[in-house]
């Protein structure tokens, strides 16, 4: 048909099937993006963060989680001594893996405050906090003075009552204003009548027996926590205990659940002070619903705060 002799040479033209092309690329799998692990290092008095999140992650992310953990309002990033914008990503940072950043908290001046005890004039605490610092903190210096547990205080200003999360600086406080802190004392058990004077001393007896089995009510379950060796963890252990538990039960519970974390022995200290005598009840100590108290493992020394 063609006359073609032997060993001709045949033109082949390849025509690109740009549908198949597009169907192969449609079913390639999605690339998997990058991620990076960031290592946040703070300032005294806060604990140091690691953040594994994708390269395209603006770092707003681990500066609001690192605030939470801390119970900070805000704190500024930094990388080899150059500020970063929280709102950019490490991708666009130039961040690399593994990198160290410096978390700087910016809690402004310190100013003094005036905490005025059940709207007494000459019962007053004065305690200093920065502008940015919560209230947290000093609710709990307050309470450690004045030898009660927060959950029996309540705290107001200007007829607000304040929050744990508030601080000096959304209320424009400048310093001297007076907070007013009403304290209620524990429940107490009645005191026993008095005795009429013609009773006899059977009588007066049996009336001393009554009171003193009424001073003794019975005992409250209430939920405790401890500091382990004085750490800035925002999440403290909790113990849910009788009041009228002694600190040898406590003692037992806390070695026993920290012996596979090293603990051998262990001090508490409540208030700053020292329980040297174990054998006493937390009713006897004043250590209440909500109350912290601080371990020392392992003869550590302890700092008064």
């Amino acid at each position: 048909f063609y006359d073609m002799d032997d060993e001709d040479l045949v033109d082949v033209i390849v025509v690109a099937n740009h549908n198949v092309a597009s169907t192969a690329a449609a079913k390639a799998p999605p690339r998997k993006e990058e991620k990076v692990v960031i290592h946040v290092r703070g300032a005294a008095g806060t604990r140091n963060e690691t953040y594994e999140m994708k390269k395209s992650d603006p770092l707003k992310k681990a500066v609001d989680d690192y605030c939470r953990k801390n119970r900070l309002s805000t704190v500024t990033l930094e990388y080899n001594g150059r500020k970063l914008d929280a709102s950019q990503s490490c991708s666009q940072l130039n961040i690399a893996n593994n990198a160290y950043l410096d978390a700087i908290v910016a809690s402004g001046p310190p100013i003094n405050l005036i905490f005025r005890v059940n709207g007494k004039s000459n019962e007053t605490e004065r305690i200093s906090i920065r502008l940015k610092e919560t209230f947290q903190q000093v609710f709990e210096t307050f309470a450690q003075r004045r030898n009660v547990s927060v959950s029996q205080c309540k705290f107001v200003f200007d007829g607000e009552t304040l929050r744990p999360s508030t601080t000096p600086e959304h209320l424009d406080l400048e310093g001297d204003e007076i907070i007013d802190v009403k304290v209620t004392e524990a429940a107490r058990a009645a005191p026993a009548p008095a005795l009429p004077r013609a009773a006899t001393q059977s009588t007066a007896r049996a009336a001393a027996a009554a009171s003193s089995a009424s001073s003794s009510s019975a005992p409250v379950m209430i939920t405790i926590e401890t500091n382990r060796n004085q750490n800035n963890n925002s999440r403290q252990k909790k113990w849910k205990l009788h009041d009228t538990s002694l600190v040898t039960k406590l003692k037992t519970d806390y070695t026993k659940y920290y012996k596979s974390k090293g603990c051998k022995k262990v001090k508490f200290y409540i208030r700053n002070q020292l329980i040297t005598n174990e054998s006493q009840s937390l009713r006897d100590l004043g250590i209440g619903n909500g109350d912290m108290v601080y371990a020392m493992e392992n003869e550590k020394a302890y700092k008064p705060m």
